[in-house]
């Protein structure tokens, strides 16, 4: 089994959300939820016990958190009353003992992607990422915000992830798969349509692009370089504020074309 213990650690400063253990980590801490609780769900702190912490535990509770955004659990309540379970992907990961399953395989391609910083920087480096580890934490720590500790704890656990799930560049994902809820909590919030979700891709170097499917419509952002900061999407969002105010309720039907008007 993966031991991911000493991998878990007190977090010093703040960086962006990402898991705190790999992929094939949380699969065997899935796997011992489901050897006492199969399906069902079970208070937190029962679990915490299976996995041989307190209910106190904050190794256990980064390890739950990754469960999270991964896919894995989904969870509700607050305090002494919250309980978590497993989802529907990882009782089909757990159930498939196949040597070789392209459908077990297929899933954990996709849950290595959920965690949006995972899925962010798959796309912004075309599903190759660098192979230098400074360049990585370079990146992270200038443009992201994470904290020096934060960057070389994120770097360890995504490329066990990405070598876990196999995504190289001969097992690369399509759009199809990408398209699947946010990292969170997945207990039981709304959850948006993923066509009507941006995606995010690279087009080159100096450009960032945004693609949203709006109703029948391909709706494409270019903004150069990236990514953008949180004051400039507070002004795509202003902007976007002024538009709805004066767009018309409905679109217009298009007008007929002069050749079939003119057979008329």
């Amino acid at each position: 089994m993966t031991t991911d213990t000493d991998a878990v650690k007190v977090r010093r400063g703040r960086s962006p959300n990402y898991p705190g253990i790999d992929l094939g980590a949380a699969i065997d801490r899935a796997r011992q939820m489901y050897s006492t609780q199969r399906h069902h769900d079970a208070p937190v702190n029962s679990i915490l016990s299976v996995w041989g912490f307190s209910p106190t535990s904050g190794a256990g509770g980064v390890i739950l958190a990754a469960l999270l955004r991964f896919g894995l659990a989904e969870g509700e309540g607050n305090g002494e009353n919250r309980r978590a379970r497993l989802t529907q992907d990882a009782l089909a990961i757990i159930r498939d003992e196949r040597e070789d399953s392209p459908d077990r395989d297929r899933i954990i391609r996709r849950l290595a992607l959920l965690p949006a910083i995972h899925r962010e920087l798959w796309a912004e480096y075309g599903g190759e990422l660098p192979p230098s580890d400074a360049a990585l934490r370079f990146d992270l720590i200038q443009r992201r915000g994470f904290t020096e500790n934060g960057a070389d704890e994120f770097i360890r656990e995504f490329r066990n992830t990405v070598a876990f799930a196999r995504l190289d560049s001969s097992g690369k994902i399509d759009d199809e798969e990408l398209d699947h809820d946010d990292d969170g909590d997945h207990g039981g919030e709304e959850k948006h349509d993923p066509a009507r979700r941006p995606r995010v891709r690279k087009r080159d170097e100096s450009m960032t692009v945004l693609n949203f499917q709006v109703s029948d419509r391909q709706v494409e952002i270019a903004v150069p370089g990236g990514p953008l900061t949180k004051a400039e999407i507070g002004l795509i969002k202003d902007y976007l504020a002024i538009q709805e105010r004066i767009a018309p309720s409905e679109r217009e039907p298009e007008a007929a074309d002069a050749t079939e008007q003119d057979a008329d």
